[in-house]
């Protein structure tokens, strides 16, 4: 069995995209963030990299992505109504549309901006959000 796991966002491309450039390595300069931000911007439009991606084992569907779902993010899609009884095809699509969205309203921008309850962090962690991926 093969399997290929196509690349997904995780906390600093997270940062990087909403402009917090301080979370880096000491040879990272801004120059080559920027760079970097500018190609993820394009990687995601052309889902090279994703905010989530399903495979299936033995027909048993597993879902990739940095954090997991904890069960406040899986409530918050259902009472927003996207989510037809966790369909783990619906998750997935909603985490990679929500992020296509947000960058092409931000692709021109220095910035974006990853709001809503989806990409704070949840109590746990600190935030106020529900913890999403």
């Amino acid at each position: 069995m093969s399997l290929l796991i196509p690349s997904y966002l995780i906390d600093h491309e997270i940062w990087w995209l909403e402009g917090y450039l301080n979370y880096k390595h000491k040879a990272d300069t801004r120059k080559k963030i920027r760079e970097f931000v500018d190609s993820l911007k394009e990687d995601i439009l052309s889902h090279k990299v994703v905010g989530a991606y399903l495979h299936h084992v033995n027909n048993v569907p597993i879902i990739f992505n940095h954090a997991g779902y904890n069960k406040a993010f899986l409530e918050k899609l259902k009472s927003d109504d996207l989510l037809n009884k966790y369909r783990p095809e619906t998750i997935v699509n909603v985490t990679n549309q929500d992020l296509i969205n947000t960058i092409i309203a931000c692709k021109k921008a220095s910035t974006c901006k990853l709001s809503g309850s989806y990409y704070e962090a949840g109590p746990e962690r600190g935030g106020r959000g529900v913890g999403g991926p």
